[in-house]
């Protein structure tokens, strides 16, 4: 069977590599930067692909790593890694379910039990990307020291050169960054999602959670669990089943929005200005007007 362009490529690919035959592609929606099909394989199981015309050097490399990263964890489930092209990602095919309070129960213990394996340092042994954007994760011993510069001022430096923060709102952001230490406390790094909003998960047809699309690193925790207050998607049983096993302190909805002014700046970057109005209203609450 014949397919055009890239999907001939990667059929012929797969089948010299695997002697997997490609019988059907079938669209998968839910991706704002990948093109993502179902691959239906004569005498094999399905398999996943999402792939890009020009992605960013080293995209899909990186998402193999951070994929292979949380699986090596022995915590939480991620996508098994087929094959890792510059502008392809194959992947074994999960079979999708229902949402249930059950699965978001067990994701919350999961992802309690990853960020309670400490690690000794901040960074990451590679960098990757959040969405489209590049990420920094240069090894660093303070917490403060690399969420500023490799997070918060890596974004606003960017946004600021593309006009989407005035001088003001710059100064303001760095104004934040010298007193994080006043509304942060301190906490032991541990491996990251990273992007942990509700798209980036699923739910089997075994009702096991799965973490998807990752942006990984080592961090603080309460970053991951900010990132999931930003757009809604997780029930009150995914906190619940964290708060099991380790607990949420109840000082922390105080200072979300300065973990999560993080990814507000990547989406001003990556999707412009209808963005603004959350970053500035951080920037005012935290800095001053």
């Amino acid at each position: 069977m014949n397919f055009p362009d890239f999907q001939q490529q990667l059929c012929d690919h797969l089948y010299l590599r695997f002697d997997y035959r490609i019988l059907h592609w079938t669209p998968v929606a839910g991706s704002t930067i990948n093109r993502c099909y179902k691959l239906t394989v004569q005498d094999n199981g399905p398999l996943f692909v999402k792939y890009q015309d020009d992605p960013p050097e080293h995209f899909y490399q990186a998402e193999e790593l951070n994929l292979q990263a949380l699986s090596d964890s022995g915590q939480v489930r991620a996508p098994e890694v087929i094959e890792q092209l510059p502008n392809a990602l194959v992947l074994r095919w999960i079979d999708p379910g229902p949402p249930s309070d059950s699965a978001q129960y067990k994701l919350g213990v999961q992802l309690a039990n990853l960020h309670n394996q400490p690690v000794s340092h901040f960074g990451f042994n590679c960098d990757n990307f959040c969405g489209r954007t590049p990420q920094q994760n240069q090894i660093t011993q303070d917490g403060f020291e690399f969420f500023i510069h490799h997070r918060l001022l890596q974004q606003g430096t960017r946004a600021f050169k593309d006009n989407y923060l005035t001088r003001r709102e710059f100064t303001q952001l760095e104004a934040l960054c010298e007193r994080l230490k006043e509304w942060i406390p301190v906490q032991q790094p541990a491996l990251l999602h990273g992007d942990l909003w509700a798209g980036n998960f699923m739910v089997d047809s075994d009702d096991n959670p799965w973490l998807i699309d990752p942006a990984c690193y080592w961090g603080w925790p309460e970053a991951d669990l900010a990132m999931t207050k930003m757009f809604g998607g997780f029930s009150e049983a995914f906190y619940q089943g964290y708060s099991d096993i380790r607990p949420i302190d109840n000082t922390m909805e105080e200072r979300l929005d300065l973990y999560n002014l993080y990814h507000w700046l990547n989406h001003l970057n990556m999707f412009g200005s209808q963005y603004h109005s959350a970053v500035s209203g951080i920037l005012r609450r935290f800095a001053g007007p």
